[in-house]
């Protein structure tokens, strides 16, 4: 009772009042349980605790546990992010039990942070009690691996790896393509449609629906089509697309305001299945159609051949003639010229035709009923 020595005896030993990473098996009696060893691993505090029997028990003051000699530095696992957004990289000086180094001299020590991939932010880490961050980047979509460079010297590990995933950003356009170019008119054709994000990375989860239209007024495209998980972003339409107008045309895809086209396709006409009576040599006009010629007036006629879609094909030579003559319209009347790619009907006496072209086996071609009238008077005649 007045504190007087009586001896040095087994009791039993715990732990009390523990925080952080301070836990019983810190503590271990001796084989006497006379003593007991508390080694220092987590940071934390706690108070070492004896009872024996019924002695009143007794405490410690609170220990503190606090970090030892820094020897590494450590890149925590940083938390995966997309090709839209940075991503925090943080950065420990560590002692050998894995505590942070806060003090002890060398907790301000830095750092260089490396990567593999196409990262950006690369940089030096300035720590503060032992703790720094870099923000990274990364365009592509991609799975990097970050490590450490010990350019400041310190002779401390850096032998820590973390991997880092930059997975595709939000869609932001499609890539059309695959599409026959050039394309003979009406031959079916595969088309390929990939979505893609701001930075072009094919956005592999897309799972949205998609439209197809054309500058073609006669092209037969894929019905509306819904990805699915299992396309990974693309999806190729075999034979989907099948273009009939001749030109340079366009296929596009779209999903609410995202698009995304393959251009510039040349399609060129089908074989010719027709000839027509036409007024433009180049194709460009119309059949010649119903219309009155005065005496004496002419008007020129050209040989066209057209595919099945209508589209130019040529103008070729044919054989001309008139058909279905009445009054003073005679044969005489249509003239075809040298290479028989066109002819000439002149009025002279009133009455109808119809210029007829033919051109081997293809469908022949008909005028509009061409009525010559009489021209400008010129004399009085006593009959």
């Amino acid at each position: 009772q007045f504190d007087n020595f009586v001896g040095n005896e087994a009791s039993v030993w715990s732990l009390t009042n523990k925080t952080l990473g301070v836990a019983d098996g810190n503590l271990v009696a001796a084989g006497d349980f006379k003593s007991a060893t508390l080694t220092g691993n987590l940071v934390g505090t706690g108070v070492i605790h004896a009872t024996n029997g019924a002695l009143t028990a007794g405490n410690s003051g609170v220990v503190t546990v606090i970090n030892g000699a820094a020897t590494k530095f450590i890149i925590l696992n940083p938390t995966d992010g997309t090709v839209d957004s940075n991503v925090i990289v943080t950065v420990q000086l560590q002692d050998a039990n894995n505590n942070v180094v806060t003090t002890g001299g060398n907790q301000n020590d830095d750092v260089t942070l490396a990567s593999t991939g196409n990262v950006t932010g690369e940089a030096l880490v300035n720590l503060t009690n032992g703790v720094g961050t870099l923000s990274l980047n990364d365009h592509t979509a991609e799975t990097v691996t970050l490590s450490l460079v010990d350019t400041e010297v310190t002779g401390f590990n850096v032998a820590s790896t973390q991997d880092l995933v930059f997975a595709h950003g939000a869609l932001h356009h499609f890539n059309v393509m695959g599409a026959t170019d050039p394309v003979v008119a009406g031959t079916a054709s595969d088309v390929t449609v990939t979505a893609k994000d701001l930075y072009d990375n094919t956005a592999t989860s897309y799972t949205g629906t998609i439209t197809f239209c054309s500058g073609d007024p006669l092209a037969v495209l894929p019905a509306n089509y819904a990805f699915i998980g299992g396309d990974m972003g693309t999806k190729t339409f075999v034979g989907g697309i099948t273009l009939k107008t001749a030109g340079e045309r366009t296929v596009t895809v779209a999903s609410g305001m995202i698009t995304g086209s393959q251009a510039n396709i040349t399609v060129t006409p089908d074989a010719p299945v027709k000839v027509n009576v036409e007024t433009a040599a180049d194709g460009s006009g119309s059949i010649v159609a119903v219309q009155n010629l005065a005496s004496a007036s002419s008007l020129t006629a050209y040989s066209i051949t057209r595919d099945q879609f209508d589209n130019f094909v040529g103008n070729e030579a044919s054989v001309w003639s008139l058909t279905n003559k009445t009054v003073g319209v005679a044969d005489a009347n249509l003239v075809a010229a040298m290479d028989n790619k066109s002819a000439i009907m002149t009025g002279n006496l009133v009455g109808t035709g119809v210029i007829h072209v033919t051109n081997g086996a293809l469908t022949a071609g008909n005028s509009g009923i061409i009525t010559v009238i009489n021209g400008v008077a010129t004399k009085y005649i006593i009959n």
